[in-house]
């Protein structure tokens, strides 16, 4: 059989392409986790949907990636889901501890949502250990102890927080809710009064760097909230 000049030259390249193609190695579960983060921490291409697809492909290549789990529990718990955000949470820290110790933060977070206030204590607690001048852990301290009506519990560890951070308005918005709720008053205007500066100071990104996987479009909708939340706690003050 005879082959046309133009017949050959097309099988040539089909088998070229075969063989190139055949070089090019697959995609590793590292590789699928970096697209997920692509899309988890981007300003630009925030999307939770495409983040939890290429975290599940990295973790279909390697279920023991490092973080991978930690960032699926992360976006099922923005996205409210709390149980699936557990489960995820608990098989990170299974398979790898410490490691990522913002999973035990992550994990207080699901349990304080969850009303669990004794568990999430205890992992707040665990990544204070861990992380002992991170303002944040005094502050979701705070918040779990506030929640529970233990307001001197609740001002105590938000100070703790403020002898790191004396500027920081969602701690010293913590402070002055507590000292509120156990009727001192005179002393919660000056730190309500000066958490709204600070807070009045702060710009949608710095909110975005501090409450960091959510929707860096809603940061000045966040932080317009923070701020009406201190107006009215200041407006039932004498």
């Amino acid at each position: 059989m005879i082959i046309e000049k133009k017949e050959f030259f097309a099988v040539l390249l089909s088998i070229v392409g075969l063989l190139v193609f055949s070089l090019i190695p697959a995609p590793t579960a590292a590789n699928f986790f970096a697209r997920g983060e692509h899309y988890f921490a981007g300003d630009d291409t925030y999307d939770l949907e495409r983040a939890r697809s290429y975290y599940e492909e990295a973790l279909k290549r390697d279920p023991e990636l490092p973080a991978a789990w930690h960032q699926l529990a992360r976006i099922d718990f923005l996205e409210g889901n709390f149980s699936e955000a557990l489960a995820e949470i608990n098989k990170q820290i299974e398979l790898h501890g410490t490691t990522v110790a913002g999973s035990y933060y992550v994990r207080g977070l699901i349990h304080g949502y969850r009303k669990e206030f004794a568990a999430a204590e205890q992992n707040f607690l665990t990544y204070k250990e861990l992380h002992p001048n991170s303002w944040g852990v005094y502050n979701d301290l705070a918040w779990i102890y506030f929640q529970q009506g233990k307001y001197e519990r609740a001002a105590e560890v938000a100070k703790q927080g403020l002898a790191l951070r004396p500027n920081n308005a969602w701690l010293l918005t913590s402070y002055g809710m507590a000292l509120s709720n156990l009727g001192k008053k005179e002393e919660a205007r000056p730190i309500l009064e000066k958490a709204l500066r600070e807070a009045k100071k702060l710009s949608p990104e710095a909110w975005s760097r501090n409450n960091p996987g959510n929707d860096p479009r809603i940061a000045a909708e966040g932080l317009a909230q923070m701020t009406a939340i201190i107006e009215g706690n200041l407006h039932t003050l004498p």
